[in-house]
């Protein structure tokens, strides 16, 4: 059976539509390491898409905390807002 390595502890508003905290220290709060056995070095993290970028930084830092040495970042999109029309 195949297990994440991490999950979310909590669920958490969408960012890009409440324009709510947008810190990294929402992320690091709700975000787990489910799997801390990984033998892995290097991890490639792939979002759908991003705003700020937070959730990967975070999940990034908590991976890089149980020893993986290199963690690569992918999104295939990027939230683009435009302020002048709010």
């Amino acid at each position: 059976m195949k297990k994440n390595l991490l999950s979310r502890n909590k669920e958490i508003e969408k960012r890009s539509n409440t324009g709510s905290d947008r810190s990294i220290d929402i992320h690091l709060n709700t975000i787990d390491i489910t799997n801390q056995s990984i033998k892995h070095d290097k991890i490639l993290l792939i979002d759908d898409i991003t705003t700020t970028g937070n959730s990967l930084l975070a999940c990034k830092r908590k991976l890089k905390e149980i020893g993986i040495k290199e963690v690569g970042m992918l999104t295939l999109a990027r939230t683009v807002v435009d302020y002048e029309t709010k």
